[in-house]
């Protein structure tokens, strides 16, 4: 998936992957997130990220989004 600046510039910082259910931080990528091999995923607003986390049950990655990393 490509880094899209302008959405980033706008608030879409995080991006949630909707087939592992975890929600990666964009400024923290690395190469261990796996974010080529992502085919579900989209940007996403911090709010949007509280609700999949909140009422969803989604994770924060563990590599880039540690602070939100549960499981």
């Amino acid at each position: 998936m490509k880094r899209n600046l302008f959405l980033e510039e706008i608030g879409f910082r995080f991006i949630a992957n909707h087939r592992s259910r975890e929600i990666h931080r964009v400024g923290n990528l690395t190469e261990r997130c796996g974010m080529e091999c992502m085919m579900y995923g989209g940007y996403c607003t911090g709010f949007f990220a509280w609700v999949l986390r909140r009422f969803f049950g989604y994770d924060g990655c563990y590599h880039c989004n540690r602070k939100y990393h549960y499981k």
